[in-house]
């Protein structure tokens, strides 16, 4: 996947305060997520549907990483979309996009 300018701000940034890329990619890969200082450089939804679904509208090119909480059988279906993903807007998720999964974007 080619990242665009965001993540690469998002990675760079991470860096700067003493981040491992092995840590930013343990994150990415959802076996990070609690207790790192990546999530300062994010904004999580958890529980927050409205502001989820807002963020989306205004940032439909941006990247959203959709990850599973606290279930280890589960992180292999985390993953990093684009806002517009269908996947992401099935109906049947409705009212139920940000638990249990959490969303994740830069905050850059």
């Amino acid at each position: 996947m080619k990242l665009d300018n965001e993540w690469v701000e998002l990675v760079i940034e991470a860096k700067k305060i003493g981040i491992s890329i092995t840590d930013i990619r343990e994150f990415f890969k959802g076996k990070i997520h609690q207790n790192t200082e990546m999530i300062a450089l994010c904004t999580t939804f958890n529980k927050n549907e409205h502001g989820y679904k807002e963020w989306c509208e205004q940032n439909s090119n941006g990247f959203v990483f959709n990850h599973f909480r606290n279930t280890d059988s589960a992180k292999q279906m985390n993953k990093i979309h684009r806002a517009n993903c269908y996947s992401l807007k099935v109906a049947k998720d409705e009212g139920k996009r940000t638990y249990p999964y959490e969303k994740s974007v830069p905050r850059i």
